[in-house]
């Protein structure tokens, strides 16, 4: 979660603004822990700048990609790249030399962002491997000098470091790949060249092989994303025996789902920063049904607990993955 949230809540707290049930302790060097109230409950925001390669329209086009993709997720708040460019360009962002360097870029001045995704294309095309028959009898008996075919494999790969705004250090740094060797699909969309003419946002892009290899990987890259940031929400109103949160269909989460309802509470320095937080189940509830971007859920246990502004998470985790990198995760293992 952003480290700025407890600042945020010992101001409310200074004020004296109504709050329920928000309990300070005092800790040694003036800590405290605070129960966070509802607004203080967020999606991270991330941004995604363009990826680096040498052509400029790719780099663009996969950044944007993953960027819908994050979106459809659910778990986060994605920061439009128009906005994130003009922003970026205030502090002389060069993403090319930061992906390089082994030092944190100075990022604290990007407001309204809490991470960036920063991405470095290290391989994107298509390998060619010739297979044949023809140094043996059977071609030759034939008198065909050979049959020879091309076996080819579209191959997409990413360097990745997740980047905390507030403080420029490198949360993970990692590597996401895929491949595609379909040889029922077309390679790439168009002739010579055709890297550059790609359309990034075509349903003729995703059907090549070039482009499922593309979307297998931005699917390796929800994942480890998934592994940092469970899927989570709040409790936005509750009314009786009914709860709204702001977890959405597109989280993958169906009908009937079982939520888990949790009072966290956060232990922050002297600087207002998060430095630990716990954890306690005060309930759970049951979806009943979906509006927009948010849920109703039924309460089954906790009644007497239950409030708004509590986080909510799903009994079991559900993951949104683009089609063919979920045919990919689900084959069966041999």
């Amino acid at each position: 979660m952003p480290v700025d949230r407890c600042r945020a809540d010992a101001i409310i707290l200074a004020g004296g603004s109504g709050m329920k049930k928000l309990t300070i302790l005092l800790l040694i060097g003036a800590a405290a822990a605070v129960a966070f109230p509802a607004h203080a409950w967020a999606k991270p925001r991330i941004g995604i700048p363009k990826f680096d390669h040498q052509l400029p329209s790719v780099g663009e086009g996969i950044a944007d990609i993953l960027a819908r993709e994050l979106f459809k997720s659910g778990r986060f708040s994605v920061i439009e790249r128009s906005e994130l460019e003009a922003l970026l360009s205030e502090i002389d962002f060069e993403q090319s030399r930061y992906v390089e360097a082994e030092s944190a870029v100075p990022l604290g001045e990007v407001k309204g962002v809490d991470y960036l995704l920063i991405g470095k294309i290290t391989a994107f095309g298509v390998k060619e491997k010739e297979v044949g028959i023809g140094a043996g009898s059977f071609g030759q008996s034939l008198g065909l000098g050979g049959l020879k075919s091309e076996k080819k494999t579209a191959y997409a790969s990413f360097d990745l470091r997740l980047v905390e705004v507030a403080t420029g250090k490198v949360v993970f740094a990692d590597t996401a790949e895929g491949e595609e060797k379909n040889r029922g699909l077309a390679v790439a969309a168009g002739g010579p060249g055709w890297a550059a003419a790609l359309d990034f946002s075509s349903d003729e892009f995703r059907e090549t092989m070039i482009g499922r290899a593309t979307y297998k990987a931005i699917g390796k890259v929800l994942l480890k994303l998934y592994e940092r940031f469970p899927l989570e929400g709040r409790v936005l109103v509750r009314k009786g025996d009914v709860i709204i949160a702001d977890l959405s269909p597109e989280t993958g989460l169906p009908q009937g789902a079982m939520l888990r309802i949790l009072r966290v509470t956060a232990i922050c320095d002297e600087k207002g920063n998060v430095v630990w937080q716990t954890m306690e189940e005060a309930g759970s509830a049951r979806i009943s049904e979906f509006q927009g971007g948010n849920c109703m859920a039924e309460i089954v246990t906790g009644r007497n607990e239950i409030e708004a502004g509590m986080l909510v998470r799903p009994a079991e985790d559900v993951v949104y993955l683009p089609p063919e990198a979920a045919e990919e995760v689900n084959q069966p293992t041999s």
